[in-house]
């Protein structure tokens, strides 16, 4: 599997993309609203197949956001997860069943473009109080174009890092799962993402510990 994309939640989804904007030189582009009508995102294109989708509260959503967003939606800001595209979600859904992994899913989502294009997709939820956001959902696209070929362009990956204090159990996981990413040690829960941008080079970081969960 492959990174298919970071989620960077704000609370304010105007106000985040506007700052986003302002620190990188490029302006994210309003992808819609998702199917369950609480979150919305902006997009910014990474890479080939890979994207940056900035989350928040959909515009007219209710206060609740629970199980939607991380943490307290009306606080926090940044990195809070990020998702690898399966070829096959049925097979990996198969795969995890039989190493007695605790996930959900797949379940089935989407959103429609301002421009009128349904998107959808599949995706699987691994279960791990350890980890909770630090361990990627899987997805598997059942519309094209990506969204990547979609979103502006002009920002580029340079370096994704994970930091953990159970760094070693973390790897496993990922092997395991087969998520392109090592995680290293540290005191501290943390993820980094690093932009090469027409103004300059940023760094987002993730928004809390290694206490990030959805809530529920």
């Amino acid at each position: 599997m492959q990174i298919d994309h970071f989620l960077y939640q704000v609370p304010d989804l105007e106000a985040g993309a506007a700052d986003i904007a302002a620190r990188t030189g490029l302006t994210p582009r309003f992808g819609g609203v998702h199917a369950n009508g609480v979150t919305a995102n902006y997009l910014a294109r990474l890479g080939a197949g890979l994207y940056l989708e900035i989350i928040g509260p959909a515009p007219g959503a209710g206060a609740d956001t629970s199980g939607y967003l991380f943490g307290n939606a009306k606080t926090l800001t940044g990195i809070t997860t990020f998702a690898v595209r399966a070829g096959d979600i049925a097979a990996q859904a198969a795969m995890l069943r039989a190493r007695s992994m605790t996930f959900r899913g797949p379940i089935t989502g989407g959103r429609t473009t301002p421009q009128g294009q349904a998107l959808a997709w599949k995706s699987i939820f691994i279960d791990d109080e350890r980890f909770a956001g630090f361990i990627p959902f899987a997805l598997q696209w059942l519309s094209l174009p990506h969204p990547s070929e979609t979103a502006p362009a002009g920002l580029t990956l340079k370096s994704f890092e994970i930091f953990h204090p159970l760094a070693d159990d973390l790897n496993m996981l990922y092997e395991t799962i087969g998520v392109p990413v090592h995680a290293i040690q540290s005191p501290s829960a943390s993820m980094r993402l690093m932009l090469a941008s027409p103004n300059a080079e940023i760094e987002l970081r993730s928004a809390v510990t290694a206490q990030l969960k959805l809530r529920s």
